[in-house]
């Protein structure tokens, strides 16, 4: 009976092996996942999108659709902030509810962008395994003076709306900005893919699931009574 079972598993893997041959131009990618190599994060995107040129200070990457008229893209952008290490990893939805509300992303917004406009701004939101902050955005884009290659097709000359949609998260010792944007009025036909964009974003593992981290339980270890003497170092009141 097993030998029957080996065999009929054996001829599936052989299908299986002849149809991928009969059909080679059929087989190809449909993302290209991209890895960060100092920070280990790691995200996908469409196969057709191309890297692009970054804008903004601490951007790690920025991969840009091919459909050049409606000016979608995605970025990361890194720094380290390990302001919030002391703080237990149950502990950060806290923290960044009260270091990312909308007083931050005001400020955040007028440091980023041209004539900004803060649409929302949700708490709590996550990258990830990190507890995260999330902002919508309008801003005005300069696409001559910031990408010369392109074709200006906005309103008012070169100057364009853009919709973003940003997911701030502190992990570790590391903040992470993962943004998404197109042109306002092209938003519609985005949204769903940024969020598939987002929503594989993995980030490099840096808290341990264990209370005792990977040392052996020793919360579990019996009470000791510790009982002073004096010695060396140590002085007694009597």
């Amino acid at each position: 009976m097993a030998r029957i079972k080996f065999s009929r598993f054996f001829s599936m893997i052989g299908v299986g092996l002849c149809l991928m041959a009969a059909a080679p131009q059929a087989a190809h990618a449909d993302v290209l996942i991209y890895t960060d190599p100092d920070y280990k994060f790691r995200f996908s995107v469409p196969d057709t999108w191309t890297l692009g040129v970054p804008n903004l200070p601490n951007t790690r990457v920025r991969f840009v659709s091919p459909v050049p008229g409606d000016h979608a893209f995605c970025e990361v952008a890194t720094q380290r902030d390990g302001r919030f290490q002391i703080y237990p990893k149950r502990h950060m939805h806290t923290v960044m509810a009260e270091n990312f509300d909308a007083g931050f992303w005001q400020k955040e917004a007028a440091r980023r962008y041209d004539n900004p406009q803060i649409l929302r701004v949700r708490l709590p939101a996550g990258l990830d395994k990190g507890d995260a902050a999330m902002a919508q955005i309008l801003y005005d884009w300069n696409v001559a003076e910031r990408t010369p290659s392109a074709e200006g097709s906005g309103i008012d000359g070169d100057v364009i709306r853009m919709r973003s949609v940003t997911l701030t998260s502190v992990y570790g010792d590391t903040r992470y900005d993962m943004t998404c944007a197109s042109r306002l009025d092209k938003f519609h036909r985005w949204g769903e893919l940024f969020g598939s964009i987002m929503a594989s974003m993995t980030l490099h593992e840096r808290y341990t699931m264990f209370p005792t981290g990977y040392y052996r339980d020793f919360l579990g270890d019996p009470p000791y009574k510790v009982i002073p003497h004096p010695g060396l170092g140590t002085s007694v009141r009597r």
